[in-house]
């Protein structure tokens, strides 16, 4: 869809512009590319209502027809279909349609149709008023502004029709139109009436389409993995300005694909969480690789793995398995990530929604524990659900479902639609390879989206139906397919190579690669191979993603106890919530409060004292790490002293890359990257012709981030050599690349906070050090040490000033 046209509710956007949702937007410019650092797509989880100006037009659709309307079906969709409708209700006429008349069928059970962990009876909306200064006075009733048509097809055409009406009204009225759908849909947010299935499939791209690119949009549509909603609140127009940069919404969005990377970056040496100061390389490997766990260091062990694969495939979201509609600021999506609320707040939607009355009278129906109070809340609704995203599957990919190699996993399928198999485990092995293969969706439309290259036959990713000579697409298909693991075989399942639907699936590969071979056709190779630029992409988007994991506090609460049990020393990182005894959570009335099901860390003080990386959240310690980092001792007083009085640049992500790509580099090596003089540079540079020139065209603005570039391939090369054999060239060119490089970022200014002593290489990969380090002085430890801080998070740190 082409840039807007027309007036937002947010303001005018220029032409050509991104709409402007946020004038504070931050630019975030990922691997792959020279571009501007727009967010093409801004869709979230969440469980707040989004911003909605007075007097807005609404469309609302509930697709669930009578005979699924049963709470032990798909009725939660027709209780979130009647909350919002309650909720967003003003003066100005809304249309809200329903397949199948819900204020009947919720009449005739009240109490079995309520809301949220708080019970909220969605009948008691009847006849409530509203205070002055919300969006609307006067008595508020579900039957107002809805209208019932049990035919699927004329649904369709309504719905369609009303949205294309609703749109023109918002912008005479200049207020984005408002869609909130209930019932089956897809991450892509096409809509199934009734039947999931491609006779009552209307995509996004018809729903888009019907509205216009001349009026914001906010699309709300059911979350598809966990609890709460999916919102894109710029669902006719891209790209846009959001407060979030576009990494934080691609490591949303893609979910659970890394899953694998993930799982083995939290649960070995190379967890943040560790620390590996003087420790020797085999102790940590026994440790770490030990078969003889107890029942205690599995469990634990378990639900670390849980918890990281719940919290992605929830897209980073708070409240996986809760979904009831949160009123606190502290966990307000969009605020953080889309603007700041200049309507209704919060607090406003929370008034309303107390005067509905509870149902204090809990019937426990059981659940599957991994999906908590999604779905209904209960199996057979969850079984629904379940159905239906086995169904969205068959829907999608055409092509694969034609091949004879795909009648394995159709026939697991297909056991789970037949109800041979409801076995926890087995439900939940399903529902992990269904999320995989949808965020693998995603992630294709996403790569080619910000690559700025055109989708096979213009067909989406789920959508794309041609059969190939994998002879045609070899290449690209070979570079691309190591960069994006298999699917995550969850604790207690099986890990079966011979399963079906745990071997790799590479269709949504193989239409990268198809991509891939047609634009070097049209457009000839780049300077910079595409097939590289899609792997910075990924890792930009891994690296984002291991990033916010550590936010999480049930995350650092798993790791912290996950070290201890293996007698493991600990570190903290900064703003640390798991140096308390519990973890926060959103209670049933959307407080926040602790959580009573976390027991208290019972965390080991000899550990934690001895290792000198440990950080108590009130001591003088936290103060030090906010300043400057300091160099090492070995470090020219003079340099120092340079590096404190000038506060460093924040380093593109271009140089973030290569910052990453020496220390990550060190470790493999086993040489670390010493910290030179500007004095000792300038001496090596008179003595070095090649270093010479390549510091000569880092300087040339139109070559600089190929430069760039450039050097990192030639450290991730000279890695990859001096892991199978030690070459005297090698190491030589290595000293040509630590001072080009030490250089250029002195050039840039963001060198001046750099801790690159010889320290540095303690801080690369723990299990990787042979020998004890040195005892860290007290003058050193008051001072940052880098091996507190996880590789992919070391950049921010090492800039502050």
């Amino acid at each position: 869809m082409s840039g807007p046209s027309g007036p937002s509710a947010y303001g005018d956007p220029q032409a050509h512009q991104p709409a402007s949702l946020d004038p504070e937007a931050q630019d975030f410019t990922t691997n792959c590319g020279e571009d501007d650092g727009s967010v093409l797509d801004a869709t979230y989880i969440t469980h707040s209502i989004p911003d909605v100006p007075s007097g807005s037009h609404v469309v609302g659709l509930c697709t669930v027809p009578r005979d699924q309307a049963g709470m032990d079906n798909l009725g939660y969709h027709i209780t979130d279909f009647l909350a919002f409708k309650y909720l967003l209700h003003s003066d100005v006429e809304q249309v809200w349609f329903a397949h199948c008349d819900v204020v009947e069928i919720v009449n005739q059970q009240p109490n079995l149709y309520v809301h949220g962990k708080d019970r909220r009876m969605i009948i008691h909306a009847e006849g409530v008023s509203d205070d002055e200064g919300t969006s609307y006075q006067g008595t508020y009733s579900h039957a107002t502004g809805l209208k019932v048509q049990t035919d699927r097809q004329k649904l369709m055409a309504d719905f369609l029709i009303a949205c294309s009406v609703k749109a023109h009204l918002s912008v005479e009225s200049r207020t984005p139109l408002i869609v909130v759908v209930c019932g089956p849909t897809n991450l892509q947010q096409d809509i199934f009436f009734g039947e999931t299935g491609s006779a009552n499939h209307l995509k996004s791209e018809t729903i888009s389409h019907a509205i216009g690119d001349m009026v914001e949009a906010i699309m709300v549509t059911p979350a598809l993995f966990s609890a709460g909603w999916q919102v894109n609140p710029s669902f006719t127009r891209s790209p846009v300005q959001v407060r979030a940069d576009r990494g934080e919404f691609l490591a949303k969005q893609f979910g659970g694909v890394f899953t694998k990377f993930h799982v083995g970056h939290f649960v070995g040496p190379t967890c943040p969480f560790f620390n590996g100061n003087g420790m020797n390389a085999e102790e940590v490997k026994d440790k770490f690789s030990n078969p003889f766990l107890s029942d205690e260091q599995k469990q634990l062990l378990a639900d670390l793995k849980v918890t990281l694969h719940n919290s992605l495939v929830g897209r980073l979201s708070v409240g996986y398995g809760d979904h009831s509609f949160n009123f606190e600021m502290e966990y307000d999506d969009w605020e953080k990530l889309i603007n700041a609320r200049h309507y209704l707040s919060l607090d406003d939607y929370r008034k309303k929604w107390e005067k509905l009355g509870k149902n204090t009278e809990h019937v426990y129906n059981g659940s599957f524990g991994f999906l908590g109070d999604a779905f209904g809340g209960n199996k057979s609704s969850q079984l629904s659900h379940l159905k239906h995203l086995v169904k969205e599957s068959f829907a999608s990919w055409p092509a694969y479902w034609e091949l004879p190699a795909s009648n394995g996993a159709r026939a697991i399928f297909m056991k789970l639609l037949d109800e041979q198999s409801t076995d926890e485990n087995f439900c939940h092995e399903i529902f992990s390879v269904l999320e995989h293969r949808a965020s693998l969706a995603v992630l294709g439309d996403a790569t080619l989206r910000y690559m700025g290259i055109s989708r096979p036959n213009e067909d989406r990713c789920r959508d794309w139906n041609e059969k190939i000579d994998f002879r045609v697409v070899s290449v690209p298909y070979k570079e691309i397919i190591d960069k994006i693991p298999g699917v995550y075989v969850l604790p207690g399942v099986n890990p079966d190579k011979h399963r079906s639907i745990q071997q790799y699936w590479d269709h949504p590969v193989f239409y990268l690669a198809l991509a891939v071979v047609r634009h070097r056709a049209l457009v000839g190779e780049s300077v910079y191979p595409i097939e590289i630029r899609i792997s910075d992409f990924f890792e930009g988007v891994k690296s984002r993603q291991a990033d916010l994991l550590l936010s999480i506090p049930e995350i650092e609460y798993y790791c912290v106890a996950w070290l201890n049990t293996i007698g493991m020393p600990v570190c903290r990182l900064f703003g640390s919530s798991a140096t308390t005894d519990k973890s926060p959570s959103i209670t049933n009335e959307g407080s926040t409060t602790v959580d009573e099901s976390f027991p208290a860390l019972d965390e080991n003080p000899a550990i934690m004292d001895e290792s000198p990386a440990v950080v108590d959240e009130n001591s003088a310690a936290v103060d030090q790490l906010e300043a400057p980092a300091q160099a090492a001792a070995e470090v020219d007083e003079n340099v120092l002293n340079n590096a404190q009085s000038r506060p460093p640049q924040q380093p593109s992500q271009m140089q973030k890359r290569l910052l990453d790509t020496m220390a990550q580099g060190q470790s493999v090596l086993g040489v670390s990257t010493t910290w030179r003089t500007e004095a000792e540079i300038e001496e090596y540079f008179a003595e070095n012709e090649f270093a010479r020139d390549v510091f000569a065209g880092l300087l040339k603005k139109s070559t600089s981030d190929k430069a760039m570039k450039n050097l990192i391939t030639s450290y991730a090369k000279i890695y990859e050599n001096e892991e199978e054999d030690t070459h005297e060239d090698l190491i030589s060119m290595k000293e040509d690349l630590d001072h080009v490089t030490q250089r250029y970022l002195i050039h840039l200014g963001v060198r001046d906070g750099l801790q690159l002593a010889a320290n540095h290489q303690q801080a690369a990969a723990p299990q990787l050090v042979a020998t004890p380090q040195p005892a860290t002085t007290p003058q050193a430890t008051s001072h940052q040490d880098l091996s507190m801080i996880p590789p992919h998070l070391r950049w921010k740190f090492l800039r502050r000033g």
